[in-house]
Formats: structure tokens, C-alpha cells, sequence
């Protein structure tokens, strides 16, 4: 985005200073560690387009978080895009079932500790369009894509998404997910919460398991 609008400023916010260390065009510029929960101090009515990714699991109040996207927004012409991954292990074909998936353990665990938080990890997509409605956004639209997870598709185009997911979604990505919430709301030990996310990244490379998320 940035080198498409060199004329543009562009803002990075996150929680944590975890930005890769390359060069970056001149008009990009982070602001972090930064809590979007928090105050917001980057000009109001001022933002062409704000863009939030994988909000689930770490937002507490998303009609605060909706009012200060809008907020800061250009009136009448300002766009918010948000992306999520619905992490909801899905199937067509009874795979899941019949194969005893421990991702979906893992799953249900991870979102009943969110839950448990008030930051639950649960995507829902209509309340989010409603909420959106309420809060005075207008022209909200939603798009979905089907994740699948590995290469088990014969569709050559998903096969390769599915692929790329899968390197996305390994063992140590559901610990970085999951660990705390195991361990600080569910009261599992280390060691079983490390299991956990080892059992469900066995399930994510088994290609007879048909199992997709939504984005």
C-alpha cells in the first residue's frame, strides 16, 4: 500500500515491536508496543482506510473499537477493512468425525478460554455486520474464503492455499496461540498445553482429514 501511494502516510500499530527488520518506504512508520484498546491519538476525521487483521482473541470491547475506527475515518468517504480467520475446524465430507479430530479439542479449548477473558477468539460474522450497522457504518459488506488445511483439495487453485495455510499453521503457532490462555485461565500445566497444540498440529498434516477455516 504504501508503495502503490507514495504520497500516502501509512501507520502501523501493534502490540508488541515484533516488525521485521527491512527497509521499508519512506512514508511507513510503526507505532509500537501500542494498544489499539487504548487511546487513540492519530487525528480524528483524518484516515482514508483503516485495516485491522486477526482482531478475535485479543479484542475486549469491539463496539469502542468500532466507534474509534469511525471516529478517525474521513466523513462520507473513509473505508475500514477488517480481515479474520474463523479457526473453527470445518468439513463437508464427516472427516472430522470419523477421525476423532483433536483439532477441534484444541479448538473448543482455546475458545472457551477466551471466552473466559472477554477476548474470545470466536469469529461471528453476522453480529459483526449488525454491530457495524449500530455503530454507523454504511455499504458493509463481507466476503469469505475457504481456508483449507494442508493440500488435501483436488481444486488446484485451494490445493495450493491450503498448502500455504498449513505453513502458517504449525506447532509453534498454536503454542504462541493457545499457551497463555491454557495455562493462565484453564489452569493446564505447560506440558499438556504444549501437547495439545502438538496433537492438533499432527491432525492439520493429515491429508485424509477434509478439514477447512473460513476467512
Amino acid at each position: 500500500m504504501a508503495r502503490k501511494y507514495p504520497e500516502a502516510e501509512v501507520r502501523g500499530i501493534d502490540l508488541v515491536a515484533i516488525q521485521p527488520d527491512i527497509s521499508l518506504p519512506r512514508n511507513v512508520r510503526f507505532n509500537a508496543p501500542r494498544d489499539y484498546e487504548g487511546i487513540w491519538s492519530l487525528g480524528e476525521n483524518s484516515w482514508d482506510l483503516i485495516h485491522l487483521r486477526l482482531g478475535c482473541g485479543s479484542v475486549g470491547d469491539w463496539p469502542e473499537l468500532y466507534r474509534n475506527v469511525l471516529a478517525h475515518l474521513k466523513p462520507g468517504v473513509g473505508h475500514f477493512e477488517r480481515v479474520e480467520v474463523d479457526f473453527e475446524p470445518r468439513c463437508d465430507d464427516g472427516t472430522i468425525d470419523r477421525m476423532q479430530c483433536k483439532l477441534v479439542q484444541w479448538y473448543g479449548d482455546l475458545k472457551n478460554a477466551t471466552e473466559k477473558a472477554n477476548r474470545s477468539i470466536r469469529y461471528r460474522g453476522m453480529e459483526s455486520t449488525e454491530m457495524l450497522v449500530r455503530q454507523g457504518f454504511v455499504d458493509v459488506k463481507e466476503e469469505t474464503i475457504k481456508l483449507p488445511i494442508n493440500g488435501w483439495c483436488r481444486d488446484e487453485h485451494l490445493k495450493s492455499l491450503g498448502t500455504d495455510y498449513t505453513a502458517w499453521m504449525g506447532y509453534d503457532d498454536l503454542v504462541g496461540m493457545s499457551l497463555q490462555p491454557f495455562t493462565h485461565i484453564e489452569g493446564m500445566s505447560p506440558e499438556n498445553a504444549r501437547a495439545s497444540a502438538r496433537e492438533a498440529a499432527l491432525d492439520i498434516l493429515r491429508v485424509k482429514l477434509h478439514a477447512y477455516n473460513v476467512m
